[in-house]
């Protein structure tokens, strides 16, 4: 299911998609995750950061059952310099205010496609 812009019948712009309790809020380009995004998983796991032909690409937040970690990805794996952010103060980095920011601006629309 998915709710949002479209551009020449393929999925562009903002929107949601909810397949199979996968959840995407956020940018597409011609049908990809593409630019800053939600993902949340099966597991109700929430993965938040940019996207690129839908691979986690640069800094990401993910926040789970057991807490949230920041690191950083590069073409939809965790970089090594993710090891070096643990046990630092990165809730002082710019790059993890503006996805907490990302998160905190759509939790109406997460709260409503979580339990779908």
């Amino acid at each position: 299911m998915y709710d949002g812009q479209w551009n020449d019948n393929n999925i562009h712009g903002f929107g949601v998609l909810y397949d199979s309790g996968k959840i995407y809020i956020g940018n597409f380009d011609k049908d990809k995750r593409d630019g800053k995004g939600l993902y949340i998983n099966k597991d109700n796991n929430i993965l938040i950061g940019n996207f690129i032909k839908n691979d986690l690409d640069g800094f990401a937040l993910i926040i789970s059952q057991k807490g949230e970690d920041f690191c950083k990805f590069s073409k939809g794996k965790k970089d090594q310099m993710s090891d070096q952010l643990q046990g630092k103060n990165y809730k002082d980095m710019q790059e993890y205010k503006h996805l907490l920011n990302f998160y905190n601006d759509n939790s109406e629309t997460i709260k409503k496609y979580m339990f779908v």
